[in-house]
């Protein structure tokens, strides 16, 4: 197929292939159709209308679209509305909450509404299928956040379809344990919190008592979840899940010495669980500061990179995993300062210019941070910066020849030397730079992203380094410039494929080999993130930071150190010796 006739497949013209060749006789190829105009919009009345009167009209519709191991999902949801339609639910059942496994951004499930309503349904769909069904497929799927709308309307399709199974099964406690966590996934609280209250009194079990723990718990009400998690341990007293709940519970909502001991006293019981002992080592270190509960995580999580705790705790606590350092420039204070200053005296001249003087050169983003504050808050000032003296060797010196580059010097002074991005490169940056910071989430996007945008994007990802955005109102200037840096970088890093002559190597590499910027920083972590992917990189890229690292000015902040501190610990096969030194340099560089 054609760009171009990639680019007319629409819905509709999908509905109107569908119901011509219906028309000719061609069965199959009408129902391939109108599949993918479903998987559009599986609510459209007119293709239901369509799909209703193929298999009216068809002798054997149980034969169409016979099951096999190669169908595609668009073609298995419309299997399983026909079997619904043959009253077959059970089979139709099983196969939308697996393609909800995988397609969770179609909403099939909101079929199982119309389903719920004939006579037979519940005489096949018990409640403990309906509840297995939902546990042993989409509770597995990640917890909702507000920015993940498609798991949030995925659930509550869920919730409609055990709604209505309550009214069948009233009294099944199981089921109403699944409605309360239903209710919870599609983020209704307080609803959650009702139903399990509801369920508790009509059936006092440990099940309903876990229910209404986990709905209080959600709300914040921790003297109320902790009630009800003891009740749970009336009906199972050695049931360590709950303990480990509390605990977790107690962390989380600043209690860390109370849950702290629930920790040890479950290591107590049980000296090699690993939950227990890798939260006690993170909440150790971020209430004592002490570095031999970091280091003790790390290393457990280095040794068992199959535990998915452990390495769920080393990223809470790791720069440019689970979190953004502030950035630390004198520029940056600053524009704090001026930002704070109009912010109190808003009717104030803020007109004419302003002299940052500061000991050693920062880096050009910080400028570029202080331009965009300036564009953001409407100010009519000129900055005016200045410096006493040059650190050696002078971190805006380029290493090398790189090939490409963002930033040059004239006269002392940072230019930009790429051009404004696209405004679609704009929007797909803006787009990540909002979403909450994960470093693997940021990962998986920049993947996607890059397969749409391919190479040829690649003077407008450089060039969004330098001309971002303008800031989302709920960010800080400089905090967005880095986030649309790092952004782009994770784009670039997976924009080709290979490695040796591979384009994403030129450009990182050229990053690092540029002055010292917040740009380069982003560079370090997104080729950390390609060291991670492939193992054969690892001591190349382990070698480029320790090089760059030798490069330190004798003088003055500079802002590669702490990353590539930083970075280097994320990346095995360090041997014992080489990790103590950059523990103890992260520890030093912490503590000043």
């Amino acid at each position: 197929m054609t760009d171009a006739e990639n680019e007319a497949v629409t819905p509709e013209s999908e509905f109107e292939n569908a119901q011509k060749e219906f028309a000719a006789g061609n069965v199959e190829q009408s129902l391939t159709h109108l599949s993918y105009a479903l998987s559009h919009d599986p609510e459209d009345e007119d293709f239901l209308e369509l799909l209703d009167t193929i298999i009216e009209k068809t002798d054997e519709p149980e034969l169409l679209l016979p099951l096999k191991s190669n169908a595609d999902l668009e073609m298995l949801a419309t299997k399983a509305y026909i079997l619904a339609k043959l009253e077959k639910f059970d089979d139709a059942l099983h196969i939308l909450f697996q393609i909800a496994m995988v397609r969770p951004d179609i909403q099939y499930l909101c079929w199982v509404n119309s389903w719920e309503k004939s006579d037979n349904f519940y005489k096949v769909i018990t409640a403990n299928k309906i509840c297995t069904y939902i546990t042993e497929s989409v509770l597995n799927l990640p917890d909702i956040s507000y920015e993940n709308y498609i798991i949030k309307e995925l659930w509550e399709d869920v919730l409609t379809i055990v709604e209505n199974a309550r009214v069948a099964y009233p009294d099944d406690e199981y089921l109403a344990f699944v409605h309360s966590l239903a209710s919870r996934r599609a983020l209704q609280y307080e609803e959650s919190l009702v139903i399990a209250e509801k369920a508790y009194e009509k059936f006092p079990s440990y099940m309903t008592s876990l229910a209404v723990a986990n709905a209080n718990r959600d709300l914040g009400k921790i003297k109320e979840a902790l009630e009800y998690f003891s009740k749970c341990l009336d009906f199972r007293q050695d049931d360590i899940a709950v303990r480990l709940d509390m605990a977790d519970m107690l962390c989380q909502e600043g209690h860390e010495t109370e849950g702290i001991r629930i920790y040890e006293e479950i290591l107590d019981d049980e000296p090699e669980n690993a939950w227990a002992l890798t939260s006690m080592y993170y909440y150790k270190f971020v209430t004592t500061d002490d570095q031999q509960w970091r280091n003790k995580l790390e290393r457990f999580a280095l040794e068992n990179p199959e535990n998915e705790r452990a390495a769920v705790m080393v990223d809470a606590m790791t720069p440019y995993v689970g979190f953004l350092p502030e950035l630390a420039e004198a520029t940056v204070n600053s524009m704090q300062d001026i930002a704070e200053k109009f912010e109190r005296e808003p009717d104030d001249n803020f007109g004419g210019k302003i002299n940052i003087n500061l000991s050693y050169p920062e880096c050009p983003s910080s400028r570029l941070a202080a331009e965009v504050m300036l564009e953001m808050m409407e100010l009519d000032l000129q900055l005016i910066f200045s410096s006493q003296k040059v650190a050696k060797p002078d971190p805006r010196e380029e290493r090398g020849n790189p090939e490409y580059r963002i930033w040059v010097y004239k006269e002392g002074h940072p230019k930009a030397v790429v051009e404004p991005p696209s405004d679609e490169i704009s929007e797909q940056i803006a787009g990540i730079a909002i979403t909450g910071f994960n470093i693997h989430n940021w990962r998986e996007i920049a993947k996607v992203v890059a397969e749409e945008l391919g190479t040829d994007t690649l003077k407008s990802l450089l060039g969004v380094m330098a001309h971002p955005p303008m800031p989302h109102p709920d960010f800080d200037a400089w905090d967005w410039v880095f986030r649309c840096q790092l952004a782009a970088a994770l784009i670039i890093a997976y924009i080709d494929d290979g490695w040796e002559d591979s384009v994403r190597k030129q450009v990182l590499f050229s990053l690092l080999h540029g002055p010292a910027d917040w740009s380069t920083n982003a560079a370090i972590v997104a080729l950390t993130e390609l060291a991670l992917d492939i193992p054969e990189i690892r001591g190349e890229i382990v070698d480029e930071f320790a090089e760059l690292l030798e490069m330190r000015p004798d003088a003055g902040y500079w802002c590669l150190e702490y990353p590539l501190v930083t970075c280097i610990l994320r990346i095995p096969g360090l041997d014992d010796k080489t990790r103590e030194f950059f523990e103890k340099y992260r520890t030093d560089l912490e503590r000043s």
